[in-house]
């Protein structure tokens, strides 16, 4: 017995279900099965419901239009994240979606906290929201939520999955430091020994589309400057000091800065004895980087 949108039930034979379950975008569908094993077992019923909430595309690409007027910019406060939902293109089925891409931005004002926002939340709070944006978000494989979910798991120190946005600082920082990870698949031997190419300015150049949270912002220009500079010096070194110690940065992010010093040291044959002791209790950047030291202890 099915029900579609709290109409009357209908009987459906089993190889006509599949095409009523394709064919919904916005439906709330009660069914009834029935599983009997012989003529003359018992039947045992199992009653499931089903919600689709299917955004077309136009509705999708609306709210993305929606999101760059309203939250790619600079000037953000939780007002102005108001304002996007209650954008018109924000409603109807792509409310969860736009929902996804809120939480990013508020996860984003709670990590970062600016002085002109009054932050209520914990700290701690913005992991959540990332985590709420992220789930949201995996579903639409689009270019801004993937470049979302990209930001939000490099945020995360999550390599394991890394994605080609088109965003050059992230994905060539995404993949110097996917290079410090070891596991079952990688040996140490695959540590990163080479710069990524040099940017052209094409590339240098970009819309924006995605705000960036100060900590995110802060590893990728470290990134772009280690990749700039062909040698390594003291002021390169004092640069990553600073960095990985600054107080105003998350545990992640500066786990990811002492990644990148170690990887361009050892790049330099310099001494990364530092770097590597400090990554060596972390997770997950530590088994690299005790692989490393024990090599520079034989």
């Amino acid at each position: 017995m099915v029900s579609v949108n709290a109409g009357p039930q209908q009987t459906l034979a089993p190889a006509e279900l599949p095409k009523l379950l394709s064919s919904q975008t916005d439906a709330l569908i009660d069914m009834q099965l029935s599983n009997q094993f012989g003529p003359a077992a018992q039947p045992i019923p199992a009653a499931y419901r089903i919600l689709f909430s299917i955004p077309e595309k136009r509705s999708l690409d609306a709210v993305d239009r929606a999101f760059h007027k309203h939250l790619a910019h600079d000037s953000l406060d939780f007002l102005t994240v108001d304002r996007f939902l209650n954008d018109r293109a924000c409603t109807g089925l792509a409310r969860a979606y736009a929902g996804a891409l809120a939480d990013y931005v508020r996860g984003l004002l709670t990590k970062d906290r600016p002085q002109h926002v009054q932050v209520t939340m914990p700290f701690a709070h913005y992991r959540t929201l990332y985590n709420q944006a992220l789930d949201g978000l995996q579903p639409y494989r689009r270019p801004l939520p993937d470049l979302v979910c990209a930001v939000i798991r490099f945020a995360q120190n999550t390599f394991s999955t890394p994605s080609i946005t088109g965003f050059t600082p992230l994905d060539g920082a995404v993949r110097s430091l996917a290079g410090c990870i070891l596991d079952d698949r990688r040996m140490s031997e695959d540590r990163p020994s080479e710069t990524d190419p040099p940017q052209t300015a094409e590339e240098q150049a970009h819309v924006e589309i995605c705000p960036l949270d100060d900590g995110v912002s802060r590893v990728l220009d470290l990134w772009a400057r280690l990749q700039e500079r062909r040698h390594w010096t003291q002021t390169l070194e004092d640069e990553c000091r600073q960095a990985s110690n600054a107080a105003t940065l998350d545990a992640p992010d500066k786990e990811k800065v002492l990644a990148l010093w170690a990887v361009a040291a050892l790049r330099a044959s310099a001494d990364a004895t530092e770097p590597l002791s400090r990554l060596a209790p972390t997770y997950p950047f530590g088994p690299w980087a005790s692989s490393e030291r024990e090599k520079r202890a034989e």
